[in-house]
């Protein structure tokens, strides 16, 4: 009958094989006395003296004469350039009556000069702006777009804002309009 060790080792031993079969997985105690290669040889475990069994038991094995090899499948990288956006057709500048400008920038002016200070408020080195705002129109009024020319993006983001609520009167056909907006704080 056979001893506990024995049935205990031929346990591990069959155990191991089977992790063996599993990619990464290191049989590290049963290796050397079952006969296992479980990695390849870049990865097997350090054999130092003493480790590789008893006089009764069989020497760790030389690695396979075909080293370890993962499958691998060359697929061919093919990038497609991305699109650019369709360009939008040119909008016309329009020339809005002066007094209807008047009104929208004093309507806008408290959110401007907000915008403004919070910029300054951010960097207290900038003494004074002068910024371009630019508003696109539909026929009826109604702002589509804005943009400024303003190099600090919050600021900019900001006016932009400031001008969606602007009671701009309908040109009657789409349009830009470009408005200088200039703050100096007061000191």
């Amino acid at each position: 009958m056979p001893d506990n060790r024995e049935v205990v080792l031929r346990v591990i031993c069959e155990t191991s094989r089977q992790l063996a079969a599993l990619p990464l997985v290191v049989a590290v105690y049963a290796a050397p006395r079952c006969n296992i290669v479980a990695t390849p040889p870049a990865l097997d475990p350090i054999v130092t003296a003493g480790s590789a069994g008893s006089a009764t038991e069989p020497a760790v094995p030389e690695p396979p004469a075909k080293p370890y090899e993962p499958k691998t499948v060359e697929v061919p990288t093919v990038r497609e350039p991305i699109a650019a956006p369709p360009a939008r057709p040119a909008v016309p500048r329009i020339l809005l009556p002066e007094e209807a400008i008047v009104r929208a920038m004093d309507a806008g002016r408290a959110a401007f000069v907000r915008c403004f200070k919070k910029a300054i408020d951010a960097d207290p080195t900038i003494v004074s702006y002068k910024v371009k705002l630019h508003v696109e129109l539909d026929p009826d009024g109604k702002i589509t777009a804005t943009s400024t020319d303003a190099e600090d993006p919050d600021l900019s983001r900001c006016l932009a804002r400031a001008a969606y609520r602007l009671p701009l009167p309908p040109p009657g056909k789409l349009g830009v309009v470009d408005l200088p907006l200039f703050y100096r704080p007061d000191s």
